[in-house]
């Protein structure tokens, strides 16, 4: 399955009924997060028309997917993205996050029903991370804007390799050598296809665990990588692989750079210099 996905961690037999991206996302930065929402939806509304009601008072949505779970109970996943300065502008200067929880708490006060099942964050560093897993070469991604990593993300969903987004993104053109009518712009090519109906699941693909275990592919990451990450995210990384981080006392939780060391030598993240 794709990365969003596992991340979120869906029951067996869910499925994705609806995708969305915006044309008019705001202007990127440098420094952009992300912030994801999975929204539990009742069962008598429908995901389709409950996203789009919900992200029309989200002024930082920039797309997002819908779905039914096995029990047909539906959902709605958004993805919103603003500067990492935006606390400033309320206040809150390091906590941007808030910004983006705040418009969705407000967005969701016109329906409430519906409820917040699970949250996801990233930069700039965990996004390129992400395409990593794929042993993707995340030096190609240098010159992306965070709105563009999601957008790739979104398109994975779609059953399109992410390795064939990375590699059509400079020529705007997901399926290179097959006749179609190309947008121009690799994402809108994806999203386009899969509206039409013409992507589906591969029959050999199955559900997959997002939960580390001896059979699990590494992760390779540098050195210069996880010292760009903050010492909550490093132990966010941590927690996510297995490691245990619950003794704060302890030496080699409390430095950056211990809790690197650490990364490096626990057999899921391997180095390359």
């Amino acid at each position: 399955m794709t990365h969003l996905y596992n991340r979120l961690q869906f029951p067996p037999e869910s499925r994705m009924r609806g995708i969305w991206t915006r044309s008019d996302a705001p202007t990127p930065t440098d420094d952009d997060i992300v912030l994801g929402h999975l929204i539990r939806l009742p069962d008598d509304q429908d995901s389709d028309v409950e996203s789009d009601f919900l992200t029309s008072h989200l002024p930082f949505n920039v797309g997002g997917f819908s779905g039914v779970y096995a029990d047909g109970c539906p959902w709605v996943f958004v993805l919103q993205v603003c500067p990492a300065a935006a606390g400033a502008l309320v206040g809150r200067p390091d906590e941007a996050l808030w910004v983006m929880r705040d418009a969705m708490h407000r967005a969701l006060r016109f329906n409430h029903e519906a409820w917040i099942d699970g949250e996801l964050a990233w930069n700039r560093t965990l996004l390129r991370m992400a395409y990593g897993e794929h042993g993707l070469d995340t030096d190609a991604l240098t010159n992306w804007p965070v709105v563009d990593l999601v957008r790739g993300l979104l398109a994975e969903c779609c059953y399109v390799d992410l390795a064939d987004i990375v590699a059509g993104y400079g020529d705007g053109c997901a399926f290179p050598g097959l006749e179609h009518d190309c947008t121009g712009d690799v994402f809108t090519d994806v999203f386009q296809r899969w509206s039409l109906g013409e992507l589906s699941m591969p029959e050999s693909a199955e559900y997959e665990d997002d939960d580390f275990d001896e059979d699990d592919e590494e992760l390779v990451v540098t050195r210069e990588l996880l010292e760009t990450l903050s010492h909550r995210q490093l132990r966010a990384l941590a927690k996510e692989i297995g490691l245990r981080t619950r003794r704060r006392k302890s030496r080699k939780w409390r430095s950056r750079r211990s809790l690197i060391d650490v990364l490096l030598k626990n057999g899921h993240l391997i180095e390359v210099v």
